[in-house]
């Protein structure tokens, strides 16, 4: 083939290429470009906060109120935030909603009727702090414990919520009064890298008496929202790479799995066939394999990135203190490679 051909061909490959991702890309309102792949300039290596206190870290809730805003809370997130970044941390995933327990707000039919006051400070002072500490956020709305069967603990009802996926006038209220005015809020802030719908969704599909198709429906409709009132990409945490397949076709701008050490095999999406970048959102770090290995998989496999479990869940899974070390000689090494491979790098 001549030079000539050969460039044709490679112009040809090329716009074919860009013509293909252009259906996915969460790039919106003039943002610059970014590689075809990734979700962010670079590998987007991250941790799992996920949370100060589970389901209460925004919003009161009959316990009371120790959301981010609060005295305890901003301390303790100010802190952490500045030590992820210090450890190599470029992104952080903070679950915010979870079953339910602190907000949104319920009527009495299970109806929501939208946020209280303290909620939007708790988050107004997450994004301050994420932001000052240049850890970008993914901010994980629902938990799939929010489908369990309904307990009173202390006066707050934890889970029990399955009909905000089931049910159309439950279902709008959660759409009409919380869904749409916190994407309107805050969906043009920088701080904010992406919106995930649930963590691990499967574990309750076509259980108890939840169809997959409607678990299937909610999240296609909550990625509509997303792309109506806000800039950053959408996605879901998925329980497994073999689980994907579940999540094609709903509009997800980028696709997540999880992997642990239990679950045998190469820690990569596998088989999969994917129409969009995809992130290893959870990799343990209390197992016999270090961080390192884990990143070095996931860039391997083109992943756009892959985040630690855990910064302080404090479960079987997470030990992150032992694990930084390597996490942090990574995280610095790919940024020197990145930053060698910029145009322009000397």
């Amino acid at each position: 083939m001549s030079r000539a051909l050969q460039a044709a061909a490679a112009g040809a490959l090329f716009l074919a290429a860009a013509l293909a991702f252009r259906c996915w890309s969460p790039v919106r309102c003039g943002e610059r470009p970014r590689p075809a792949g990734r979700i962010m300039d670079g590998f987007a290596a991250g941790l799992n906060y996920p949370w100060i206190n589970y389901g209460w870290d925004f919003g009161a809730s009959p316990w009371g109120h120790r959301g981010v805003s609060s005295p305890e809370g901003r301390a303790e997130a100010e802190k952490d935030f500045a030590a992820m970044r210090t450890a190599g941390a470029r992104v952080a995933r903070w679950f915010v909603l979870c079953d339910g327990r602190a907000a949104p707000e319920f009527d009495a039919r299970g109806r929501v009727t939208g946020f209280d006051k303290r909620f939007y400070r708790d988050l107004d002072a997450a994004l301050e702090i994420a932001g000052r500490s240049g850890v970008r956020l993914v901010l994980v709305l629902f938990d799939f414990h929010l489908l369990d069967e309904a307990r009173l603990v202390n006066g707050a009802q934890l889970g029990g919520r399955a009909a905000l996926l089931a049910n159309p006038a439950a279902s709008r209220s959660l759409f009409d009064n919380a869904l749409r005015p916190l994407l309107k809020r805050y969906g043009a802030r920088q701080e904010i890298l992406a919106w995930e719908i649930m963590n691990e969704p499967e574990w309750r599909m076509d259980k108890d008496g939840l169809p997959g198709d409607k678990v299937r429906d909610f999240v296609r409709r909550a990625a509509e929202l997303v792309h109506e009132h806000a800039r950053q990409p959408v996605t879901v945490g998925s329980a497994s790479a073999a689980d994907l397949r579940r999540w094609r076709g709903l509009g997800l701008d980028f696709y997540q799995y999880h992997y642990y050490e239990h679950m045998n095999g190469d820690p990569g999406p596998g088989s999969a066939r994917l129409d969009r970048p995809c992130v290893l959102g959870e990799f343990g770090t209390a197992g016999r394999r270090p961080a390192e290995f884990y990143l070095d998989a996931a860039l391997r496999a083109g992943l756009a990135g892959a985040w630690a479990w855990s910064y302080r869940a404090g479960d079987e899974q997470s030990a992150f203190p032992a694990a930084s070390a390597g996490f942090t000689a990574w995280t610095q090494a790919q940024e020197e490679r990145e930053r060698a491979a910029a145009p322009g790098a000397r």
